[in-house]
């Protein structure tokens, strides 16, 4: 049974109850969320500067502006005006990627 879509406008996952609706697992699920105790988290490898120590914690900002497009929504990063997104982030990992001449091609940063 479908019971929620999580962040429709940016990618969309779908959360699915095993029973059919109205059963007492979808029930549980829709008041997980109804409740606002179901956690989200998610996992990014970022190119570019390293975004600190393994370990090391940190919170970056960005504002979205939802945009509609044909049948659907989609968030962008806005410059200058929308709904301020909060991210708090934990470096898991550093990596290096070398190129097919063997020297360094670039940094990435493994983040949850």
């Amino acid at each position: 049974t479908p019971v929620s879509r999580l962040d429709v406008p940016t990618s969309g996952v779908l959360v699915m109850a095993l029973g059919s609706q109205g059963s007492t697992s979808a029930n549980y699920v829709l008041a997980q969320f109804a409740g606002r105790l179901a956690t989200k988290t998610y996992h990014c490898l970022c190119s570019g500067n390293v975004l600190g120590r393994i370990g090391s914690k940190a919170v970056r900002s960005a504002f979205l502006s939802i945009v509609q497009r044909d049948d659907t929504k989609r968030a962008f990063v806005s410059t200058v005006a929308g709904q301020e997104a909060v991210t708090l982030l934990r470096v898991k990992a550093h990596y290096q990627l070398a190129g097919p001449d063997g020297t360094q091609d670039g940094s990435f940063t493994f983040a949850e």
